[in-house]
């Protein structure tokens, strides 16, 4: 925290009652806007999807998805893509 901070805490200057109070409360709003835009410019970029985030999920929720996905693979290896039913069952999916 800059002196120019601490004047403005000691003094109260956001009232904006002197010309360097002004200047003061325009730098610290600068300040915050910067601050401001560059936490929403990393949300934006976490929401996008271009940085990698970690999740926590309960062990047995974690252990059912890698079982299912599992399961799913071994399905496709098997051909149950040629099923004549997997399109309708993908129709299903899609919609649910």
């Amino acid at each position: 925290m800059t002196e120019s901070d601490l004047h403005l805490i000691r003094n109260s200057c956001l009232k904006g009652e002197c010309m360097t109070c002004n200047e003061h409360a325009v730098k610290m709003r600068e300040k915050m806007a910067r601050a401001l835009a560059e936490s929403l410019e990393k949300l934006y970029q976490n929401i996008k999807g271009e940085q990698k985030m970690d999740i926590a999920i309960p062990r047995e929720r974690y252990e059912s998805l890698i079982k299912s996905e599992a399961t799913l693979n071994a399905l496709e290896n098997a051909g149950v893509d040629n099923w004549s039913g997997y399109g309708f069952a993908m129709e299903l999916l899609e919609e649910s």
